[in-house]
């Protein structure tokens, strides 16, 4: 497990790198939902599955609808990769679904295979104002979710070649999109991943 200290420093470096100030991300609302992993300590070359589930009962009145995003945060990197519906990442804001309304999210859990390489991650969840351009703080409808999680070296000392590292991928100017300057490509392939329809 991460020391407090740790997980404090990746989670503020999570807010900020999002445009979410701690103090603004305050005020905004609890997410009817909760990240879960399937597990807290991967192994390098191994899976993790990612489900959003409903936290709670379902609220009386249909919420509005959403438009999800899903995104990981690799230690170091600067900046963010999002998962597209098909499961790939991409270095620029991309949406995982689109018009979400209901208990649960279409193509959620998915799993990520071929994990790596080493190191700790930040996986994050948005939940924007269907149609909005960009996942902007203006258009934050409830507070994002966090989840930390490391991936452990391979016992053999063996390496995970960063084109199949589904969580290892490298990606510079996700924040230039956010900050409007030039974007830049991921520097690997995306990962394979197996989606799980909507219950």
């Amino acid at each position: 497990m991460p020391s407090p200290g740790r997980l404090a420093g990746l989670c503020a470096v999570a807010l900020a790198l999002a445009g979410l100030p701690a103090p603004a991300g305050a005020r905004l609302a609890s997410p009817p939902f909760e990240l879960a992993l399937d597990s807290t300590a991967p192994i390098e070359g191994g899976s993790l599955t990612i489900a959003v589930e409903r936290a709670g009962p379902a609220p009386p009145s249909a919420p509005e609808r959403l438009d999800v995003y899903i995104s990981v945060l690799r230690d170091g990197s600067p900046g963010w990769i999002y998962m597209t519906p098909s499961g790939a990442f991409v270095g620029k804001p991309a949406v995982f679904q689109s018009g979400v309304r209901g208990p649960t999210i279409p193509g959620l859990p998915v799993t990520l295979r071929g994990v790596g390489p080493p190191g700790w991650y930040l996986v994050r969840v948005q939940f924007i104002r269907a149609a909005a351009a960009l996942p902007a703080r203006r258009d934050y409808v409830y507070r994002p979710l966090l989840a930390t999680v490391r991936v452990a070296p391979r016992a053999d000392g063996g390496g995970t070649p960063l084109a199949v590292g589904g969580l290892g991928l490298l990606t510079l100017g996700v924040l230039a999109v956010i900050f409007l300057a030039a974007p830049r490509e991921p520097r690997s392939l995306p990962p394979t991943s197996t989606q799980g329809a909507a219950q």
